[in-house]
């Protein structure tokens, strides 16, 4: 668990970084942990932000803990094969509150910076479709 501060974690360690720097109750998923701290840095007073490492990674049982009592979870996985398709299935299966929010001009949040998005702006326009 992440707050305000950064932890350095050992490579081996395969629990989902999480990000809570908002008492909201939706969290945002997405694969790496630098798209992770790129949305955090964006709109962590909206949000609270899940990286899972890989898209085909589960929750451990804190990480479900914490999804469980979520009002809504934007999945925002990299939109690629693996992540747009195969692991999307499993996440509504698993959490009837789990919304797809796929990025958009890019892959991933850090492609869609690159493209000139707002990063910010796509989170807000998330929480404004499915709140």
């Amino acid at each position: 668990l992440v707050g305000s501060e950064m932890c350095i974690r050992d490579s081996s360690d395969t629990r989902f970084m999480v990000f809570t720097g908002s008492d909201t109750p939706v969290i945002l998923i997405v694969e790496s942990e630098l798209d992770g701290i790129l949305v955090d840095q964006a709109a962590n007073d909206l949000i609270s932000v899940m990286a899972l490492g890989s898209a085909m990674a589960r929750p451990d049982q804190e990480a479900h803990r914490i999804l469980d009592k979520s009002e809504i979870i934007l999945v925002a996985l990299d939109r690629d094969n693996t992540g747009a398709k195969q692991a999307w299935e499993w996440w509504l299966s698993q959490y009837p509150q789990a919304r797809r929010w796929p990025p958009v001009e890019g892959k991933d949040p850090g492609e869609m910076l690159r493209s000139g998005i707002d990063i910010r702006d796509w989170v807000k326009a998330g929480l404004d479709t499915y709140r």
